[in-house]
């Protein structure tokens, strides 16, 4: 039997997420576009409407037990979340229609 290795892995739950999420980022409700169908596979330049793995709970999080902690963001998303708590950047992100700017104090621990 065959194993998959871990890129092909990673490819196969950023399809089967956006499957299930209708191609939505979690966050922002926008349409993402699966990486494998980005010409340009630098890093750095990808667009900001690129499928990514989330990870809704951080790994130093005392919930990452949970199952439900992976979901589909779109780049843009992933990157300017840091440590913010996925209910909380989720909810002013989708109650705004303007750009988001995310206040240092929900980057802070209490």
């Amino acid at each position: 039997m065959k194993t998959l290795t871990s890129n092909k892995r990673k490819r196969l739950l950023i399809r089967s997420l956006w499957i299930l999420q209708e191609g939505k980022c979690y966050y922002c409700n926008v349409d993402t576009i699966l990486p494998e169908r980005i010409k340009n596979k630098n890093h750095r330049a990808l667009p900001p409407q690129t499928a990514t793995i989330e990870h809704i709970y951080a790994r130093w999080d005392d919930r990452r037990k949970k199952m439900n902690k992976i979901v589909l963001a779109c780049y843009k998303c992933n990157k300017t979340r840091g440590d913010c708590c996925s209910d909380t950047y989720k909810a002013v992100k989708q109650q705004s229609d303007k750009p988001l700017t995310v206040p240092m104090s929900f980057f802070l621990k209490k």
